[in-house]
């Protein structure tokens, strides 16, 4: 218990000595963690249903050959389609 009044009387100390930027500084490290928990939940949840949503929607359209739909999927998929359809032969 002593150990753990030393330590928290340690950051006390330390926060005084620092004034009010470690607070900004706290607050913006909190954020940050945020933002990088926000994203890798997405990369784990939402990302793989957005593709396949995407892949769906490209699958359902009539038209297959021509040059138009060459370049659209380009710029959507940016290869996403075609590492898939590499992977599945």
């Amino acid at each position: 218990m002593f150990a753990l009044y030393e330590a928290m009387q340690g950051i006390r100390d330390f926060i005084a000595a620092g004034g009010p930027v470690l607070y900004a500084v706290a607050g913006l490290t909190f954020v940050m963690w945020t933002l990088v928990f926000e994203r890798v939940w997405y990369f784990r949840f939402g990302l793989p249903a957005d593709v396949g949503a995407m892949l769906c929607a490209w699958e359902a359209r009539p038209e297959r050959r021509s040059w138009p739909r060459t370049r659209c999927a380009a710029r959507c998929c940016r290869g996403w389609a075609c590492a898939s359809a590499a992977t599945s032969r």
